[in-house]
């Protein structure tokens, strides 16, 4: 399965788009920026193919740390 992910508002949102109508649900994949933005968000699409009758379960976790390796073991 394929991802993308965004953390900025501002990408995400899009010039002269709202909250109601985000620049994001317009497109087939998230910019794929992420670091240091001045106004962060985290946004995260993954496909998922569910057949007829299917049940599929999606779960997620965020961690944060003040260092990679602190993160690694975090994971």
């Amino acid at each position: 399965w394929s991802y993308s992910i965004e953390t900025s508002r501002e990408n995400f949102i899009g010039r002269l788009r709202s909250l109601a109508s985000p620049a994001a649900m317009s497109v087939q994949a998230l910019s794929g920026t992420f670091g240091a933005v001045l106004d962060p968000i985290f946004a995260f699409r993954c496909g998922v193919e569910v057949a007829p009758e299917q049940t599929v379960s999606v779960c997620y976790s965020t961690v944060a740390s003040q260092s990679r390796e602190q993160l690694d073991n975090l994971m």
